[in-house]
């Protein structure tokens, strides 16, 4: 059985079609697969499919939803025979297939496989793992709660294995072909300035060299315009390498490798911004002496780091006693949101529990902001930051007004992480000055 997720919902049985069920079932039926072979908890299905006010009859309502998924998953089940796809657990449901059944699931496997074959190879390893796509993710629950942090991974890992297929294919001569392909994508996606170096790439390699400067020039307009920024210190190192017909951009290798570098180091994502800042008190209220003070940040700072990490943040200092963690970046997942929030919870715990200011005679106080949306990224490291824009501010905002041991979570990751966790609403007059 074949389960796709990858455009609208379409479930396939040996070739047949399954007819399934309309309205909640086919998004019981997603989230399911989503998660599959694991088992999704009775109280989670309810939170994301019936929102903060399920109905009294919530439980039966699930449970019919199960049994006309069954009928239409296993039409030929006699009556009393236990479920062998969609099993029920003393917790909640699972749908017991190989995760490579669902073509989300096969899409991710393809995509890490593709890094372990030889760089001839590449390419058509990428190509294998694109061509699962039918349509957008989740095409038929793009406005569903449950379906938005899913959504927004896997476009994002789409739009990347893309981007490194193109890549992949001008490392092996395919300039000329590549020009009308991309013309097409960066029409649907005109903000990634790494697509539209690789157009400017191919249309050098394939004689357009004035062509590939007009590209330039557009790109520049339309950040200019749109967000009120130049476009990245390596797509202007590119235009200066066209420019002087750098002999490098003839290479038939990748952009990304040309003199060790990419020109494309800088590009939208999609992240979850966690802003940790902690602040130092004595008890008597006296100046503090600066080298205890500092033993003390730093050591609380690691135990922070350690958790964003373990919970798959890339971390980054910031000006003062203060950390980024970045969720979604350099490698995204579907519940980025959700690993911010837990991770910013485990953060206060874990600052407290180690009690490194009270061996000085010294307070702690931990404050974090949590929020999600598009940011301009880089590799880490390097001694920069690696994030930049409105985000960022906000978390950082969000931080510095959160009350000692709070965490305050922006709007836009409220949505995203939706019932899985408890939150409580804070006026802006409550807010710490």
């Amino acid at each position: 059985m074949e389960i796709r997720l990858l455009g609208p919902l379409e479930v396939v049985d040996g070739g047949r079609v399954v007819r399934l069920p309309a309205g909640r079932a086919r998004a019981l039926l997603a989230l399911l697969a989503l998660h599959a072979p694991d088992v999704v908890p009775t109280g989670r299905i309810i939170d994301e499919l019936w929102g903060e006010s399920p109905p009294a009859t919530v439980a039966k309502a699930l449970q019919n939803l199960v049994s006309m998924l069954r009928k239409s998953l296993e039409p030929y089940r006699q009556t009393g025979e236990p479920a062998n796809l969609l099993r029920t657990t003393p917790v909640g449901y699972l749908l017991f297939v190989s995760p490579t059944a669902v073509d989300a699931h096969l899409f991710r496997r393809r995509y890490d496989e593709a890094h372990t074959v030889p760089a001839a190879h590449r390419a058509d390893a990428l190509h294998a793992a694109l061509e699962l796509w039918r349509g957008d993710a989740l095409a038929d629950f793009a406005y569903e709660p449950f379906a938005q942090r899913h959504i927004a991974a896997l476009q994002e890992l789409r739009m990347t294995a893309l981007e490194e297929r193109v890549e992949a294919d001008l490392a092996r001569g395919r300039a000329g072909e590549l020009v009308a392909e991309l013309g097409a994508v960066i029409a649907q996606h005109p903000f990634r300035e790494r697509l539209r170096g690789c157009l400017m790439v191919a249309l050098y390699r394939a004689g357009r060299q004035n062509d590939a400067l007009e590209v330039f020039q557009e790109t520049r307009r339309t950040l200019v315009e749109e967000f009120g920024i130049e476009p990245s210190a390596r797509l202007r190192d590119l235009e200066a390498a066209i420019l002087r017909q750098d002999p490098a951009l003839d290479a038939d290798v990748s952009p990304r490798v040309v003199d060790g570098e990419s020109w494309f180091r800088q590009e939208r994502r999609q992240v979850t911004v966690v802003m940790v800042g902690l602040g130092i008190s004595s008890d008597d209220g006296h100046v503090l002496d600066p080298e205890a003070a500092r033993r003390v940040v730093d050591r609380s700072l690691e135990a922070a780091v350690c958790v964003l990490r373990r919970h798959g943040a890339s971390v980054e200092a910031l000006a003062g006693d203060a950390v980024l963690g970045l969720f979604g970046f350099p490698k995204a997942h579907e519940d980025d949101p959700l690993r911010a929030v837990r991770a910013a919870s485990e953060v206060c715990d874990a600052v407290r529990e180690a009690g490194v200011a009270d061996h000085h005679g010294l307070h702690e106080r931990v404050s974090i902001g949590v929020e999600s949306g598009e940011v301009v990224v880089g590799p880490a490291g390097g001694g920069h930051s690696t994030a930049s824009g409105d985000v960022v501010n906000v978390a950082v905002a969000l931080g510095r007004h959160a009350a000692a041991g709070d965490v305050l979570v922006g709007e836009a990751t409220r949505r995203l992480v939706g019932g899985s966790v408890a939150l409580t609403p804070v006026e802006q007059d409550d807010l710490v000055a």
